[in-house]
């Protein structure tokens, strides 16, 4: 097979015009859906490859602004979240706020919550850093408490992985567990993942170990994809991890 190549190029200004053209088809399609995942991926893609290649050349200022830039500011970044609070049969989905810190707390500081978790159980001051650390790391994910008869029982989150892609997490205090209310909960995040946030593909990832986690994904319909051995270190050993997905064209 050959192809036609501008008569003196180099493989870099190729590999560039290539991009550029897969930038503005791509462009063209968003244009008529502007969340077609094909076309969002395809201009991540792109995006991302000219991002090394424009160089400051001539017209490069234009061409950064145009199909890098630009597009990240329009298209391959995330929306605002939707109206909250979201009420499910039996659970207030919210925003996290400051006097939530307590029952926060009473959830991580358990070792029967830590046990498949990345961290140990933490005392109030780290889960104080640690909810001060999701704060300023908003952009990069959306998260929501469980709250239930005035109390937060959990916390369900999405962490963003590129513009069509997330990953799922969940926790929930033991004394309201086996009872559903994750299942409502998570359900609920994952319609908003397809639904608001127009998702391509949401998957979860948890410790081999932690079966009750693998039969919720199954409940909701999560393929599983993998089960990878020994590939995570944690808490002195190395650990199993399963990841479960689903599709938006999936999911109903």
């Amino acid at each position: 097979m050959t192809s036609k190549r501008r008569p003196g190029s180099t493989p870099r200004q190729r590999r560039r015009d290539r991009l550029i053209a897969q930038a503005e088809a791509a462009l063209a399609r968003l244009a008529v859906a502007p969340r077609d995942h094909v076309a969002l991926g395809s201009l991540e893609e792109a995006a991302a490859g000219l991002d090394g290649l424009v160089d400051g050349g001539e017209g490069d200022t234009e061409l950064r602004e145009r199909l890098v830039d630009a597009p990240r500011r329009t298209h391959l970044a995330w929306p605002p979240g939707p109206a909250l609070p979201i009420r499910t049969d039996r659970l207030v989905l919210r925003q996290r706020e400051p006097a939530d810190t307590a029952d926060l707390h009473a959830i991580y500081s358990r070792e029967d919550v830590a046990e498949y978790l990345l961290a140990p159980p933490l005392e109030l001051d780290e889960v104080e850093e640690m909810l001060a650390e999701r704060a300023t790391a908003q952009a990069d994910g959306f998260g929501l408490v469980l709250e239930r008869e005035g109390r937060v029982v959990g916390e369900v989150a999405l962490m963003f992985r590129g513009p069509t892609q997330s990953e799922l997490s969940w926790v929930v205090h033991p004394d309201h567990g086996g009872r559903g209310l994750v299942t409502e909960a998570v359900r609920e995040l994952i319609g908003l993942g397809f639904g608001h946030f127009a998702l391509h593909r949401i998957y979860a990832e948890l410790d081999a170990r932690n079966t009750a986690s693998a039969r919720l994904c199954e409940r909701l319909g999560m393929r599983k994809e993998a089960h990878r051995l020994a590939d995570y270190w944690s808490k002195g050993e190395w650990t199993d991890t399963l990841q479960y997905a689903v599709l938006a064209s999936e999911w109903s």
